[in-house]
């Protein structure tokens, strides 16, 4: 028994639809079944069948003895680490996305800080894919919509592995229950249809894409093949955070891989790819060119606070342009806002006064200035107001 660990709160928690999916995602086939108590999987390997008995009735007497055999020939015959075995077994109905520092290397130990980029900056990809699926923006500014804000609280992050610094990711989604009327010249995965795919798996594929896009578009040196794919979903958010995970990943840059849950089959006549290589030097490009999707996009409905550090009216004229300090961008930037003469007089006042203001407007870019306009709301605000 080549097994060496006995927890059975792990082993209980195998069930036969993990194993029947995995089995089937490796090449297995069922050759027999014993009523809903077992089934007989069979599978050539180097030349040799290879056989293993499924256990289907969790409440065997000998259930868990049964699943630990399973496992430990499976671990014999994919020469893998038992942990990753049961990991992959656990995690059959999700999508993982594995993202690998230092490949083939092996760190004992990593700088915190890169550490928590890699992990905060890996959600932020996924968050930019998500939002891209309803709405596709060069730039996303305003909170997540609800459907991905309930997306992302079910991604999970997944237990470190041996080697190079790995970090995972995982996305439950719903089991494929195969079709009882499906003809038999028809094969299931001719009938899956990509509009008909779960929300949580449509992110995934969206993330192998437009990761696809960023790499291509990078290589190539050209900002327009970046512009080109903002219909495709592609934005300044997910470049950016590309960026930042390939350099904290070592000299030979990221190693991406995702893996399809084993319980939802999908159809590869779609030609997703979903290994990936991001050397190095393809960051300094996908930081630019987010900066630039970033710049040219117009940011709608944008909440602004800040402080009037400039005033500028002509004399013939009752509007005014008052420049401020916004202190609710991530990082403070300067804003011109273009004021009616209501709004001009509030803001000679807070600005006498020291007081905030705090709008609702549109940002545009006009050479290198942010512009505000068709402010929707004015007010000023005591600092106390504001805290």
């Amino acid at each position: 028994m080549i097994l060496n660990f006995n927890d059975e709160s792990i082993i209980s928690r195998i069930l036969p639809l993990h194993c029947t999916s995995y089995l089937e995602s490796k090449g297995w086939i069922e050759i027999d079944r014993d009523c809903h108590r077992s089934t007989v999987w069979q599978k050539s390997v180097n030349e040799k069948d290879e056989y293993v008995l499924l256990p289907m009735d969790t409440d065997l007497k000998d259930y868990i003895a049964r699943i630990v055999d399973l496992v430990d020939t499976l671990k014999r015959l994919e020469g893998r680490a038992l942990e990753c075995i049961v990991a992959d077994l656990l995690q059959s109905n999700s999508d993982t996305f594995r993202i690998i520092a230092y490949k083939d290397r092996p760190e004992y130990s990593l700088p915190l800080i890169n550490a928590s980029t890699m992990i905060r900056r890996s959600l932020d990809m996924i968050a930019a894919a998500a939002h891209s699926i309803s709405s596709q923006k060069a730039y996303y500014v305003s909170r997540h919509p609800k459907e991905v804000e309930d997306f992302l609280s079910k991604v999970r992050l997944g237990h470190t592995e041996r080697g190079s610094f790995i970090v995972s990711m995982h996305v439950p989604v719903q089991p494929r229950i195969r079709d009882l009327f499906t003809y038999a010249d028809v094969s299931e995965e001719m009938l899956i249809v990509e509009s008909d795919e779960p929300f949580e798996r449509r992110v995934m594929m969206q993330l192998a894409r437009l990761t696809n896009i960023a790499i291509n578009a990078a290589n190539s040196r050209d900002f327009k093949q970046f512009a080109d794919a903002i219909p495709s979903g592609l934005s300044a958010n997910f470049c950016e955070a590309l960026s930042d995970i390939v350099k904290v990943s070592g000299d030979d840059g990221a190693h991406f891989d995702l893996n399809w849950a084993p319980t939802r089959s999908i159809n590869k006549s779609w030609g997703i790819r979903t290994r990936f290589n991001i050397r190095p030097d393809t960051a300094d490009a996908l930081e630019s060119a987010g900066k630039e999707l970033r710049r040219n996009e117009p940011e709608p409905n944008v909440g602004i606070c800040g402080y009037v550090v400039r005033l500028e009216k002509n004399n013939n004229d009752e509007s005014g342009i008052v420049k401020i300090i916004d202190t609710l961008s991530e990082a403070p930037r300067s804003l011109y806002l273009e004021l009616n003469e209501a709004q001009y007089n509030m803001a000679i006042d807070a600005h006498k006064q020291g007081k905030l203001i705090n709008i609702i407007g549109d940002i545009q870019r006009q050479g290198k200035k942010s512009i505000v306009k068709s402010i929707h709301s004015f007010e000023t605000l005591e600092d106390e107001e504001y805290l």
